[in-house]
């Protein structure tokens, strides 16, 4: 990992995890900072139609605040912050709020867009513990996979490995289809090649092989310090009903484990309770709560540009500043 980047305090606030999301599409990456990085909030600010607008990278990232700070110290660094916005003409901010690291950041005065959406960590530092806390029938999936001669493997990604037409790529790309996933959930080749050469021995691919030798499910992992986060996953369509995935993240598991991670963070479900979150539920662990906030940074010119898309869509400004989607003016 590169040298910039070792002082972050997650994979999310890293410049390699910028550079990669600014793969996806146009845009610019900033990381703003104060008292030498104890706060950090990273943001992906974009234009269109004369506006521009900031948002948290996709995934568990928002605003860091060490537990050291006095909220003193806290407020100053959002004052400054929403300053530097401010002499960039941004107009809003979509935060999406990490519950993984830092001190707990004051929402009072956002606006609240996602509330409370369970994400689930697994402590990883013993495997035997990790195991008892298991839901019985995830320990029977594994246990089904492995008589099916299924096994499985975690190593240091490569760009084989994530070269299109790859079984990685293959398993998760068909996955997205499958679920009718939008556009942004299928990424381009340069969205890999940022994230191997950012992350280099920190990206890990999941692999679990049938008994012919076929990889059947597969994940990308990535590592930094003592936590391990399950990213882009996929599998064969008959995996599940064969414990393939289960069998996937129990390794998973157990290689944070003997690798010196201490936490595994398998995310949350589409829909909250959904069968998605109620199978990474099943692995134990610990809930997490996480949110996302609409933050108006410039009140004025945030309302003209809601008023200006509204007039477009042919709708009137209270509608759109009502809906729960935010900004207002990127509405559809």
């Amino acid at each position: 990992m590169r040298q910039s980047d070792t002082a972050a305090p997650d994979v999310y606030f890293t410049q390699a995890y910028g550079r990669a999301e600014m793969a996806c599409g146009s845009g610019e990456w900033i990381d703003l900072q104060a008292f030498d990085g104890q706060w950090r909030m990273p943001l992906h600010l974009r234009e269109a139609d004369g506006f521009v607008d900031a948002l948290s990278p996709y995934g568990y990232a928002g605003i860091y605040a060490s537990p050291e700070l006095s909220q003193g110290d806290r407020d100053s660094a959002w004052a400054q912050a929403v300053d530097g916005l401010r002499e960039r003409e941004v107009l809003s901010v979509f935060l999406r709020q990490t519950p993984l690291v830092g001190a707990p950041v004051d929402a009072s005065s956002f606006r609240t867009v996602v509330k409370d959406h369970s994400t689930v960590c697994l402590p990883t530092s013993d495997a035997e513990v990790l195991w008892g806390a298991m839901e019985g029938r995830s320990r029977t999936s594994i246990r089904k996979a492995e008589r099916l001669d299924h096994t499985a493997s975690v190593v240091e990604a490569s760009a084989v490995d994530l070269k299109q037409g790859s079984p990685f790529r293959e398993l998760y790309e068909s996955a997205m289809r499958r679920r009718s996933a939008s556009e942004r959930y299928f990424f381009p080749d340069q969205y890999y090649d940022e994230l191997l050469s950012g992350l280099e021995e920190n990206l890990l691919l999941a692999s679990v092989f049938d008994a012919s030798g076929e990889i059947v499910s597969a994940a990308l992992l990535m590592r930094h310090g003592d936590l391990l986060h399950y990213h882009l996953s996929g599998a064969a369509q008959d995996a599940g009903r064969n414990g393939a995935t289960n069998l996937m993240l129990w390794s998973a598991a157990q290689w944070a484990s003997a690798n010196g991670v201490q936490r595994f963070h398998l995310g949350g479900g589409v829909g909250e309770g959904d069968s998605l979150f109620k199978f990474k539920r099943s692995f134990g662990g610990d809930v997490l709560s996480y949110s996302a906030y609409g933050v108006i940074i410039d009140q004025s010119r945030y309302d003209a540009a809601v008023a200006q898309r509204a007039e477009e869509l042919g709708r009137t400004a209270d509608d759109l500043q009502g809906q729960l989607f935010f900004p207002g003016f990127r509405i559809d």
